[in-house]
């Protein structure tokens, strides 16, 4: 199976395909994208955790603070411990993308 290469896939892309199938309109297209993505943010901000259904799952976890270094001025300095989300795709999606 060959599988072509996209750079982007913005949130007006998938409006678009979503006012395409289902006849609405592109800005209730829109705003109903942008409640997903509000609801997604949302859900792993409050809860560290959110799993979709035979998509994935999405996980916070924290990186330790590390000594970083500027390539060009050979300067030392602390890269601060963060946040990160990490995704795992769920059995079935990731049989969808083998077959």
């Amino acid at each position: 199976m060959s599988i072509k290469a996209r750079d982007n896939l913005s949130r007006l892309d998938i409006a678009k395909k979503i006012k395409k199938k289902f006849s609405f309109s592109t800005k209730f297209a829109e705003s109903f994208i942008d409640d997903i993505f509000v609801t997604i943010t949302n859900e792993i901000t409050n809860f560290k955790k959110l799993k979709i259904k035979d998509f994935g799952s999405f996980n916070i976890s924290q990186k330790k603070s590390r000594a970083g270094r500027n390539p060009k001025t050979n300067e030392i300095f602390e890269i601060k411990k963060r946040n990160v989300v990490n995704f795992k795709t769920s059995k079935i999606f990731l049989k969808k993308l083998n077959d």
